[in-house]
C-alpha cells in the first residue's frame, strides 16, 4: 500500500524526544528565567561548543539567550519547513537546535532579518505585502540607513531586473522579500521562477550574495514548503495560524543550510543583546497550535472556497481575490505551487468604502477584527487599518475564514448583503 507523505506538522511531534522520555504525550513548559552552573563550576578546559561559558553544559544559561521550550519550538518549525535541524536529543545550545529562530512577534522577526542583513543591504520589496512591514521599512529602516525598491509580487522579471540594477550599482547583499499569497490583493508570486531569475542574475553579476525571503504565514507548511522551491529564508507570523487561537504572539525565520551558517549566528546576538526571543509560554500555545494545525487548514481551506464561489456570484461584489477561484490570474501556478491547498483568506471589492463598511457592520457571526488564522471568522475593511502607506482598493474587504459551519458563514454575509440592498444610496 503507498502511503501519502506524513504531514510536515507531525514535526511538532517528532521534534519532542526530550519530553517523551519522561512519558509525557504533550511537552513540558519551561518557566525557569535561569539555569544553574555544574557543580564544580569549572573555569578550565576548552570551551563548549555551545557558546555559553564553561561549567554550562546543560546547554542553557538565560531564557533571553535561550529556552527549554523555545528550542523545541524552533526545532518543530524547521521540521515542518524542511529545514536542516540538528539532533534534539543532545541538549540545547545557545545556537538552538535548528535552522530556525523565533522572535516575540512577526514583526520583530521582520525587524531581525532586516538589521541582521544591515544597512548596507539593498531590499527588494514585493508590491503587495502587510502594510505593517511596508511602514517599518520606510519610518525605520530607511532612516537607519536601508535602500530599497519595490517590483510586482507577479512578475519574477522585475526581480531579477531590480537586483541586476542593485548589484551594478555596488550593493555586495540584496535581499528580496516576497509575500505569498499577498496581503490583501491575494497575489500568487512565482517562488521557484523568481528564484531562479535572481540566482541567474547574482551569476552573471560574478559576485556578491542574493537572498529570497519569503512570507508564508498564509500558507503555512500544511500548503506550501517555500525552502523546497528556492527560497533561503522563510518567515511566519506565529500569532496566526501556527498558534491558531488568537493567543499569543509570535514570528520566527527559518533558514536553508547556507544562509544559517551565516545569518543565523547574527540573528541570535540580535534576540539575546535585543531582548526579542519568544517567551516560553507562547512557545508552548504555539507548539499546542502546531499540532492541529494541519487538521485546521484543511477545514479554513474548504469553507473558504464555498464563500469565494458565493461572493463571485453576488451582483454588488466587483471582484473577489482568492486563487483557488479559476478565475484568478495566478490560479494555475497555485495548483502546482500549494498543493496543500488555496489557503483560508481571501478578499473581494465593493464599490465604495461605505458600501464596505455597510457589509462589515452588517454581519452577526463574523467578527469585526484585525489578524487572522485562529478559529474566529474575521471580517474588516482594509483601507481603514492600513495607514497612510496604504495601497489597497477603497472597497476592499479582508476575509480570515476560521472554523465555523461554512452553511451558516454563507447565510451570515448572505443577510449582510441584504443589508446593503435596503440601505439608502445616499448613505453610500
Amino acid at each position: 500500500i503507498r502511503r501519502p507523505p506524513r504531514s510536515p506538522l507531525s514535526s511538532s511531534s517528532a521534534a519532542s524526544d526530550v519530553y517523551k522520555r519522561q512519558g509525557g504525550v504533550t511537552p513540558p513548559l519551561h518557566l525557569a528565567t535561569t539555569f544553574t552552573r555544574d557543580a564544580e563550576y569549572s573555569t578550565e578546559g576548552p570551551a563548549p561548543d555551545t557558546g555559553l561559558p564553561r561549567g554550562f553544559t546543560k546547554g542553557y544559561i538565560y531564557s533571553r539567550v535561550q529556552s527549554p521550550t523555545r528550542a523545541q519550538l524552533e526545532a518543530a518549525l524547521a521540521q515542518a519547513e524542511g529545514a536542516y535541524t540538528a539532533d534534539p536529543t543532545a541538549g540545547g545550545t545557545s545556537q538552538g537546535w535548528s535552522a530556525c529562530a523565533a522572535f516575540a512577534s512577526g514583526q520583530a522577526a521582520a525587524t531581525g532579518i532586516l538589521m541582521a542583513c544591515g544597512p548596507g543591504t539593498f531590499l527588494v520589496l514585493a508590491d503587495d505585502v502587510y502594510h505593517g512591514v511596508r511602514t517599518l521599512v520606510k519610518d525605520v529602516m530607511e532612516p537607519w540607513g536601508l535602500k530599497h525598491t519595490v517590483c510586482d509580487a507577479s512578475a519574477p522579471g522585475e526581480f531579477g531586473a531590480a537586483v541586476r540594477q542593485a548589484l551594478v550599482q555596488g550593493f555586495t547583499e540584496v535581499l528580496v522579500w516576497v509575500e505569498t499569497p499577498s496581503n490583501p490583493l491575494l497575489k500568487v508570486c512565482d517562488i521557484a521562477g523568481v528564484s531562479g531569475v535572481i540566482q541567474e542574475e547574482q551569476r552573471i553579476a560574478g559576485g556578491g550574495t542574493v537572498r529570497l525571503l519569503v512570507d508564508a504565514t498564509w500558507m503555512t507548511p500544511c500548503i506550501c514548503r517555500p525552502l523546497e522551491m528556492g527560497a533561503d529564508i522563510v518567515m511566519h507570523s506565529l500569532t496566526k495560524y501556527a498558534g491558531g487561537h488568537s493567543d499569543l504572539l509570535g514570528g520566527a525565520l527559518v533558514f536553508n543550510q547556507s544562509s544559517c551558517s551565516e545569518l543565523l549566528p547574527r540573528i541570535r546576538t540580535l534576540q539575546t543583546l535585543g531582548g526579542a526571543g519568544l517567551a516560553p509560554m507562547d512557545c508552548w500555545l504555539c507548539l499546542r497550535g502546531l499540532r492541529s494545525l494541519h487538521v485546521r487548514v484543511r477545514e479554513q481551506c474548504s469553507s473558504a472556497m464555498k464563500l469565494a464561489q458565493f461572493l463571485s456570484s453576488q451582483p454588488r461584489v466587483l471582484k473577489v481575490h482568492y486563487p483557488g477561484l479559476a478565475s484568478h490570474p495566478h490560479h494555475d501556478l497555485a495548483k502546482r505551487q500549494m498543493p496543500g491547498g488555496f489557503g483560508g483568506m481571501l478578499s473581494f471589492e465593493v464599490a465604495t468604502a461605505m458600501e464596505a463598511r455597510v457589509v462589515c457592520t452588517s454581519v452577526q457571526l463574523f467578527k469585526r477584527a484585525t489578524s487572522l488564522g485562529g478559529t474566529e471568522s474575521l471580517i474588516e475593511h482594509r483601507r481603514d487599518v492600513e495607514g497612510p502607506y496604504s495601497t489597497t482598493p477603497v472597497g476592499l474587504i479582508r476575509v480570515s475564514v476560521g472554523l465555523e459551519h461554512c452553511h451558516d458563514l454563507l447565510e451570515d454575509l448572505h443577510q449582510a448583503f441584504g443589508a446593503l440592498d435596503r440601505s439608502p444610496k445616499s448613505n453610500l
